[in-house]
């Protein structure tokens, strides 16, 4: 079918140039570019087969184009840094939710050319790190190579066949995202690794073996990332004068305060929006001065996720959560193990790398929404055979 030609070709594109060459070729907008395209491809598609569109759909749009409306009329920064934000905030959510409409399913041949590329990259990425290139693909410290090989991985995954073969390529793939030396990075592999070869895969969260399973994780990941965790939210919230991220989530919480219940709107902080177009917020809490979130130097001005939300909120935080938590009961639902494993790796990364890494919006957070999707509609058709059957 012609949508899953269009799923092929948006992907085949967007994993080289959204991706792998994404900062070395300065193309700052191929996401948002094959994001749009990918909306409007979606709208072609309503308008020849006029497909029911969902509530939750329509209720999510509603809801972003209100906020929209109420952060243009309440003006706490200018209408520029309002729709700049709006796109990047929606962006991720109009993948995700164009995908799980379109529901796209695959060839073997386009699964396989598509896991073609993927094994090129990899060893594209293999090659940049080994002549010492890969602060120049991947940033600095290596901020985008984990979440890159991530989404190389769990994409290999759910386009291959086999599933012991493909489980453990996956895996390898994976590992090669410790080069990077993130702390968030070896937290993710271990759960990965949990998921990968735990042999009762479905987990009873309520359960005494799954709580204690949960704890040691914990601890393991605690204890690797221990001297990040305590510089940032232990000794950094104690004497968090003059470092940007602790005083990023301790002012978000003064916002959640002064700007009860709806918060101060679209681009007005922690994002890149509020960092292009310099947000009055950074003056209101007297964050000018701090080095990294200045006028002149905001470079850590959207270093982070999760502050982001102040800015919609006590309201957005429960949509945040009303939004996981319906992401969550549906992948629990998933009977197809490979979808299932994708599924929840996906959430532990979007969710771990939110703590300090913009990911969630970035051209890096697109796959994995798009990637959530098709595990999530595609066991959705599998559901519905299954009972048709019945």
């Amino acid at each position: 079918m012609l949508k899953n030609q269009f799923y092929t070709f948006f992907l085949l594109v967007y994993f080289p140039f959204g991706l792998i060459l994404y900062d070395i070729l300065h193309i700052q907008f191929i996401d948002e570019i094959l994001v749009l395209l990918l909306v409007l491809y979606t709208f072609v598609f309503f308008l020849k087969v006029r497909r029911k569109v969902t509530k939750e759909i329509k209720c999510v749009l509603f809801i972003f184009l209100a906020y929209l409306l109420y952060s243009i009329l309440i003006k706490t920064t200018s209408v520029k840094a309002n729709l700049l934000d709006f796109q990047q905030q929606i962006k991720p959510y109009i993948a995700f939710y164009s995908t799980l409409y379109l529901g796209p399913i695959f060839t073997s041949k386009q699964r396989c050319l598509l896991n073609i590329e993927i094994k090129l990259l990899v060893l594209l990425s293999l090659v940049i790190i080994c002549i010492g290139k890969a602060k120049i693909f991947f940033g600095e410290p290596l901020a985008a190579l984990a979440t890159t090989i991530s989404t190389l991985a769990l994409f290999y995954y759910y386009f291959s066949f086999q599933a012991d073969n493909s489980k453990r390529n996956s895996f390898l793939i994976m590992s090669v995202g410790l080069l990077s030396g993130k702390a968030k990075f070896m937290g993710e592999y271990v759960i990965a690794i949990y998921l990968f070869f735990r042999k009762k895969v479905r987990l009873d969260l309520f359960s005494l073996k799954s709580v204690a399973i949960f704890f040691i994780c914990l601890m393991s990941i605690v204890y690797v990332i221990w001297d990040k965790l305590n510089f940032y939210f232990i000794e950094g919230m104690q004497n968090s004068e003059g470092i940007a991220r602790p005083l990023l989530y301790k002012t978000s919480l003064d916002i959640f305060k002064d700007y009860f219940p709806l918060g101060p709107g679209f681009g007005t902080f922690c994002n890149e929006a509020s960092r292009s177009v310099y947000s009055p917020l950074y003056y209101e809490y007297n964050l000018q001065d701090v080095w990294g979130l200045t006028p002149e130097n905001p470079a850590f001005a959207a270093d982070c996720f999760y502050p982001t939300l102040s800015q919609f909120g006590i309201v957005g935080v429960i949509l945040f959560f009303l939004f996981w938590r319906q992401c969550y009961m549906q992948i629990q639902k998933i009977r197809n193990e490979k979808n299932y494993i994708i599924g929840k790796i996906i959430i532990v990364i979007l969710l771990f790398e939110s703590i300090a890494d913009t990911t969630y919006l970035s051209n890096r957070g697109v796959p994995f929404f798009i990637l959530l999707a098709l595990v999530i509609s595609s066991s959705k058709k599998q559901l519905k055979t299954s009972t048709k059957r019945l």
